[in-house]
């Protein structure tokens, strides 16, 4: 008889519709899975999640405490993304999965988590300035060389007389009627 286990907590099921039903409400499972800054997830597994208290999304859907604003200033200054990424996970299971939590490691995740979540916009936002400055200088690269051909090819009576009687240099060119 063929037996499915969770992946989380390793209970085995009959039937593997009942082993996805149950890994949906196992938290060790989406513990396991991770935070949805690391994995897409279904809006399922995310409402999930956020009913875990430590995870990730739980702390973007709390408020942030009152006097966080010297204990967020410093950990902007101290950690970058990738550092503040380990951070949340570490306080994830270390939250979820013991039975006594301190208040202080509550906010910590809180705060952490809003912080990243916050330098994750600025890099897409950074992103995507980037990508529309690379294809305006693009851009502008394309315009000059094309102004560099057409100046290059000129015109049928040659150089000499396009920089001798050139509408851009002083006296024209023979015919427009300037008055001497």
């Amino acid at each position: 008889m063929v037996r499915f286990d969770c992946n989380g907590c390793k209970l085995s099921f009959s039937s593997e519709a009942k082993r996805n039903q149950h890994q949906l409400d196992c938290t060790l499972f989406l513990l396991k899975l991770g935070p949805s800054f690391r994995i897409k997830m279904s809006k399922k597994k995310l409402r999930v999640r956020a009913s875990i208290q430590g995870s990730y999304e739980w702390a973007l859907r709390t408020t942030l405490p009152k006097n966080s604003k010297k204990c967020r200033l410093a950990m902007d200054k101290k950690y970058n993304q990738a550092d503040l990424e380990k951070e949340v996970i570490k306080l994830e299971r270390e939250i979820a999965l013991s039975k006594s939590i301190s208040e202080k490691c509550l906010n910590r995740q809180i705060i952490a988590s809003h912080l990243l979540k916050q330098k994750i916009e600025n890099n897409s936002k950074l992103k995507v300035e980037m990508e529309l400055q690379k294809k305006r200088e693009i851009e502008q690269k394309k315009l000059t060389d094309q102004a560099k051909q057409d100046r290059a090819q000129g015109s049928a009576l040659g150089g000499i007389f396009d920089n001798k009687y050139s509408l851009f240099v002083s006296g024209g060119a023979p015919g427009l009627g300037k008055r001497s």
